[in-house]
């Protein structure tokens, strides 16, 4: 195979337009010679990684696949002993190569064949087949796995749709038309951790960001087109993350937002957020060399650094020494971005004999923190830093308190938006909402689950709500209802209620009868004296954010009388005839993606977090209640009416007794929130891991928490209107048996509250019947909360789920939430929204126009939010997106009456 050059010559990045390796205008030339200059200087021109993957390469790696899945080899190799056309032998062949540990160990070779089939015959039969380099096809259109979701038959099943839909069109219509074809399908809405399947998210007729980017790159790799996708993991100037496609059109890669179709590539709502991204990444599928700049060095494919095609670039360089100041090799490094009040590691590294590491990276402030044998040491790096930082190596801190003023890259002037074929996509637009609804339109209705409920004697109220969760996949929930036996149906809805609302929408009924009969199939002491332990930890399927498959049996029956009775006693048991069975390969994992506990025993190899799962899954299916420990995410038993510990520490870290933490809130932290205001993180090794509180538990409901002994350290942070932060890193020991009372300090916002403008109250809303909205205050005047919304978007979607999930507190405040329409849109389903939200028009956008004079501001990005006083004080102003939107009206709503309002 040939392996061309990914862009043609010339081709670089557009910085003016945001295009990522987009062709440089002709006045713009300059720009490729500074870049390149740029990667020079920043330690960033591709640097030397794996070669291209030759035959001789993936054949000797084939091999290694094969011997590492000899477990599984009928399931996966006997498909080669078929007649195979060369392309599908190669193509095999190369996907093997680079398999990562859940696809071999939970899909067959029959699968995969399949989809090589329907990808091959779209190279034939579409017209630019013949235009893709082998290399791009091999790496960017053959693989099934985009990121870490579930795999499924998508590829094949709607290759014919799509073939059809893009006939007649040109490779760049066609990447359009596709975008347009998921929109019809799906819209963005935020939903968990685990990642749908394509199939899935069109059945649930939604998806966040990463579902949507998932399925748009796998529609465009169902008709040969070269996509990636691409992904910030945290932004710096507000919570939250955001993924994206990438196309290759023309000799070039375009971006474009999933699911949310613009007339042009390379526009989408996050075209300004980028340009303050601190990391832009994506992972490749094999042992790709391409022009890009490589982050890290994988074994199954390299991470790609794109930052350069979206924001300006700075290198964070930092040199590892010991207590002597002599360099450390072999140090680990992580550069760590504050979000979600933690720091976040967007990257890692492992220094040289020169004690070395550098991040290229965007211009905003990053804690670099480092660690061998246990020592650690930490340091910031601030965005204007010209020269290496030093890091030293010492024992973990038990008692310090330091301040960091965390500083987000500047926001800069935004650029234009194109006018061009604005109106007809808005056209389009709506088609495919109308298109979208038909189907929705589809989903079982309450009078008919009512219906079931009466047929299969089961709660009404409680039947809806799982119906109404299920979605697209409530033919799969009905089934298991009427095909569960009589005998068993009283524990149907309880084994439903264990399950997440993505559970609901696309668990097999299959899936679901198989736990059903497995957890039922000998009576369980637990089903009458202790119903919720039995619930919860026995007959619940889902154990973290693996894929559910029918797992109780095959592996009640792998377990051993003798283990499984000596499990029942000594909690370790299980542990110890999980390691002898099964090799341990972190290296075949690199896409945080479990394994399934029946995987994990047919491949006889996982990682770490598989086998945890797994471990979990091994015990419940033996009838011994089990879980994750809810904060620390390690495997438990219930044993002798406690949770014990199910894995021993490592050999270097003794057992530590157990530990009383209490928070202590000071002042207004009493109402700080885990993961918006402060986190808690275990030092394990030198490093820290957060623990997994609920998102949003109050500080003041924290309690009493018991934990292992040993290092800590707690975050806390507020973030300002321009997205930088104060941010406090407090470290601590909680003695081992003993207690320790902590102090949570929230860095209050300094200075009196700043008004940014004031609302000229002669300009007038209109209410969507066309009847005056009047602004002028009256007695008992809260103020009130403005915003312009753009519908469909993703950074509208997020204000209206974050109004939602405040209501009680919005509510209680009472002041008027005025939600502007644009004149064509018509106010959507708003059930869940606080009662004072009032649906309004702003005819011309007269008085956007004039809050845009006295804030002296462009605003052009949608949606623009202001918090505004009784007396007319502009107190609050955002625009585009943002993480947080509710929390920072609630804050400044009263600013007149507080300090530190923004």
């Amino acid at each position: 195979m040939n392996h061309p050059v990914l862009a043609s010559s010339g081709a670089a990045l557009d910085r003016t337009t945001g295009g990522a390796w987009s062709r440089p205008h002709p006045r713009r030339r300059g720009l490729l010679a500074g870049w390149l200059a740029l990667l020079a200087t920043a330690g960033l021109a591709a640097a030397a990684g794996p070669a291209p993957d030759s035959r001789s390469d993936v054949q000797r790696r084939f091999q290694e696949t094969r011997k590492l899945a000899r477990h599984r080899a009928d399931a996966l190799f006997d498909v080669f002993r078929g007649l195979l056309t060369a392309d599908e032998r190669q193509a095999m062949e190369f996907l093997y190569a680079y398999m990562p540990l859940a696809d071999l160990a939970d899909h067959d070779g029959d699968f995969y064949l399949a989809a090589v089939r329907a990808s091959l015959r779209a190279r034939r039969e579409l017209p630019w087949g013949p235009q893709i380099p082998d290399a791009l096809f091999r790496h960017f259109v053959l693989p099934l796995r985009v990121n870490n979701e579930t795999l499924d038959t998508f590829r094949q099943d709607m290759y014919p749709e799509l073939r059809d839909r893009v006939a007649g069109l040109t490779l760049r219509q066609a990447v359009l038309e596709i975008n347009h074809w998921c929109h019809e399908r799906v819209v963005y809405q935020g939903t968990d951790a685990r990642t749908s399947a394509p199939l899935a998210t069109i059945r649930t007729a939604y998806g966040r960001c990463g579902e949507e980017s998932v399925l748009a790159v796998a529609a465009l790799r169902a008709v040969g087109i070269p996509a990636r996708q691409c992904y910030t993991p945290r932004w710096a100037h507000t919570d939250d993350n955001h993924a994206w496609v990438e196309a290759w059109v023309d000799g070039a890669w375009h971006f474009l937002g999933a699911c949310e179709p613009e007339p042009e590539l390379d526009l989408a709502w996050f075209r300004e957020p980028v340009r303050r991204a601190m990391l832009v990444h994506t992972r490749v599928y094999g042992a790709y060399a391409g022009p890009e700049p490589v982050l890290e060095h994988p074994p199954l494919g390299p991470v790609l650094n794109l930052t350069a095609g979206y924001a300006p670039l700075r290198e964070a360089r930092v040199q590892v020494v010991d207590a002597a100041g002599r360099p450390v090799a072999g140090a680990e490094v992580s550069f760590r971005l504050y979000n979600y009040a933690e720091f976040y590691p967007l990257a890692t590294f492992t220094t040289g004999s020169d004690g070395r590491a550098a991040l290229a990276c965007g211009r905003g402030t990053v804690l670099v923190w480092a660690r061998k044998n246990g020592r650690c040491g930490w340091t910031a790096a601030p965005p204007d830093l010209d020269g290496e930082l030093t890091v030293s190596l010492a024992d973990p801190l038990a008692a310090l308190v330091a301040d960091l003023d965390v500083q987000a890259p500047p926001a800069p002037p935004p650029q234009p938006v194109p006018t061009a074929g604005q109106a007809e996509n808005a056209r389009r637009l709506k088609e495919n909402d109308a298109r979208r609804a038909s189907y929705i339109a589809t989903f079982m209705t309450e009078p008919a689950a009512r219906a079931l409920a009466a047929a299969t004697g089961l709660e009404p109220d409680a039947l809806w709500r799982i119906i109404a969760a299920s979605r697209g996949n409530w033919r799969a929930i009905e089934a298991f209802l009427r095909r569960c036996p009589a005998e068993q149906r009283v524990w149907a809805l309880p084994l439903l209620g264990t399950l997440s609302d993505k559970d609901l929408r696309d668990a097999p009924a299959d899936v679901l009868l198989a736990h059903l009969a497995g957890a039922l199939a000998r009576p369980h002491p637990l089903m009458t004296t202790d119903r919720e332990l039995f619930v919860n930890a026995v007959l619940a399927p889902r154990i973290d954010t693996e894929t559910l498959v029918a797992w109780r049996e095959p592996l009640r029956r792998a377990v051993p009388a003798a283990v499984a009775r000596k499990a029942r006693q000594d909690p370790l048991a299980l542990w110890q005839w999980l390691r002898r069975r099964v090799a341990h390969r972190e290296d075949r994992s690199p896409y945080r993606l479990p394994v399934t506990p029946r995987g994990v025993l047919e491949l006889r190899a996982a990682d770490r977090w598989s086998c945890d799962i797994c471990l979990v899954a091994l015990a419940r299916s033996l009838g011994i209640p089990a879980r994750l420990h809810p904060a620390l995410r390690a495997p438990e038993l219930h044993l002798n009416g406690r949770w014990q510990p199910a894995v021993p520490p490592p050999p270097a870290e003794p057992a530590p007794a157990m530990g009383r933490l209490s928070l202590q809130p000071a002042g207004a932290a009493g109402q700080a929130r885990y993961f918006t205001h402060f986190t808690l993180a275990r030092l394990r090794g030198g490093s820290p891991e957060t623990l997994e509180y609920p998102e949003g538990q109050p500080a003041a409901e924290f309690g009493t928490a018991e934990l292992p002994g040993g290092g800590y350290l707690l975050v806390t942070g507020n973030r300002r209107h321009d997205g930088s932060v104060l941010a406090r890193l407090a470290f601590f020991s909680l003695p081992a048996g003993g207690a320790a009372e902590v102090p949570l300090v929230l860095r209050q916002l300094a200075g009196p509250p700043r008004v940014l403008g004031r609302l000229p109250r002669e300009a007038a809303l209109s209410s969507l019947d066309g009847s005056p909205l009047p602004l002028a205050p009256t007695p008992g005047d809260r103020g009130f909360v403005m915003a312009w919304l753009a519908p469909g978007t993703e950074p509208t979607r997020n204000v209206l789920a974050e109004l939602a999930a405040r209501r009680a507190a919005l509510e209680a405040w009472g002041g008027r939430i005025l939600l502007c329409l644009p004149a064509d849109q018509a106010a959507p389903p708003g059930d869940e929204l606080p009662a004072n939200v009032v649906w309004a028009r702003d005819p011309g956008e007269a008085l956007l126009a004039a809050v845009r004079t006295a804030l002296g501001a462009a605003l052009p990005l949608r949606p623009v939010v202001l918090v505004v006083t009784a007396a007319g004080d502009i107190v609050h102003a955002a625009e585009g997106y943002a993480i947080g939107t509710a929390d920072r009206i609630l804050e400044n709503m009263n600013a007149g009456n507080r300090a530190g309002g923004e």
